[in-house]
């Protein structure tokens, strides 16, 4: 009988020309990721950073402070023509691992789209209860394929009073009153910028940073 085939043999017999080819393919966050396989990749990788040159791919928008941000894209070429609205009417909101939040205007009524630039795939959310504000994304490509979509829910002259969620599994929008306190509505209005981390967005102001997961379980105020 046919021994089976040994697939560390197989990857052990390929030249190192032909595993330098590979890798050339690849995002730069992909080789960062192989490097942590073997001492072997690590050595390839890191050695021979001008054999595998790579380029910083992406697109440039205006905030929602009005301020140029930069974000890059695992896509030779990434737009938003591919988006089914006018290009006059999408604003990009936030970004996040290669995903793009937008806000897409219609006639009757303005919607929350989530775009993959490199697969072209996007996901137009169901509406939220409340009028459109502000609104950040989070991904984690390592730890799940679902993304999730925040709300800030706020009034006129008066503290955040929650937040609405948004789960791409469960396509569906749930509301958790905020535990941050007092104190913290400057930080919300003033679109500092966000980071996605261990599962939690968390907001950077000047001397605090606010956290929250995507269930709306955890709520930290960092001084």
């Amino acid at each position: 009988m046919e021994a089976a085939p040994n697939n560390r043999n197989t990857l052990a017999s390929l030249t190192e020309d032909v595993v330098l080819e590979i890798l050339h393919r690849l995002p730069t966050r992909s080789l960062f990721c192989y490097k942590c396989v073997c001492h072997s990749w690590n050595g390839l990788i890191s050695h021979n950073h001008k054999v595998l040159p790579q380029t910083v791919v992406g697109f440039i928008y205006d905030s929602e402070r009005g301020e140029p941000n930069f974000t890059s894209i695992p896509s030779e070429c990434p737009n938003l023509s591919f988006l089914p609205y006018p290009i006059d009417k999408v604003a990009v909101l936030d970004c996040c691992n290669g995903l793009v939040l937008c806000l897409c205007v219609e006639a009757a009524r303005s919607r929350y789209v989530v775009y993959n630039p490199a697969t072209k795939n996007l996901w137009v959310l169901p509406p939220s209860i409340h009028a459109i504000v502000q609104a950040r994304l989070g991904f984690d490509p390592i730890a799940s394929l679902h993304f999730h979509m925040i709300e800030f829910v706020e009034e006129e002259d008066a503290e955040c009073l929650g937040v609405h969620i948004y789960s791409s599994q469960t396509a569906a929008w749930i509301y958790k009153e905020s535990e941050w306190g007092q104190d913290i509505d400057d930080v919300i209005r003033s679109r500092l910028a966000s980071v996605f981390l261990n599962g939690c967005l968390h907001i950077m102001a000047y001397s605090l940073i606010l956290v929250v997961d995507m269930e709306g379980k955890t709520w930290r105020k960092n001084s």
